[in-house]
């Protein structure tokens, strides 16, 4: 077919605020790749799946191959998170000099950001627990190639636990929006 470039795009529960940019790792098993790429990169050998089957498969076939996989702040990981999408479309764009608009992503990613601001305003645990992430991720992204075994130890409330506030607080919104209309 002529294939000459594959990019997979992932994403991944993190500790990560929301309040940061989002962060991109990214994988190949071509090393000539992976020297071009200014994302954190480390190794890891876990179970995977297709994308990175995909990854090999290609590479063995001589195709140039690159998995993007975004941080998403895990207390909202088992939702959508258009920040992320937005991010790793941008991300893919300026790698493979490509051109897509983001511009609805980044649009409802400012409505879901104002939304979890609102959330954590309201909460003082909240407040404290993403003070913590914000320095966490602070501190960690100004070590070098974003080596995180330094990093401080944080005690954060279970991501299931941040998810169903996270949740309840949107359906409050959604139902507060359609109360009014």
């Amino acid at each position: 077919l002529g294939v000459r470039q594959m990019y997979g795009l992932g994403a991944y529960p993190y500790g990560a605020p929301h309040t940061r940019p989002v962060g991109i790792t990214c994988t190949t098993p071509d090393p000539n790749v992976a020297a071009r790429m200014n994302y954190a990169r480390n190794t890891v050998d876990v179970p995977a799946g297709v994308e990175a089957v995909l990854e090999h498969e290609l590479f063995d076939r001589g195709v140039e191959v690159l998995g993007l996989w975004a941080q998403v702040p895990h207390y909202i990981s088992n939702m959508a998170y258009p920040a992320a999408s937005a991010m790793l479309i941008d991300t893919m764009c300026t790698v493979g000099e490509l051109a897509i608009d983001t511009a609805a992503l980044r649009r409802e990613a400012g409505i879901q950001r104002e939304r979890l601001d609102q959330l954590v305003q309201g909460n003082d645990e909240h407040l404290t627990m993403l003070r913590r992430l914000e320095d966490a991720h602070d501190a960690i992204s100004h070590l070098p190639d974003g080596d995180s075994t330094h990093a401080m130890d944080i005690d954060l409330p279970t991501m299931d636990e941040l998810a169903e506030e996270v949740e309840q607080f949107l359906r409050n919104q959604r139902d507060g929006e359609s109360n009014e209309s």
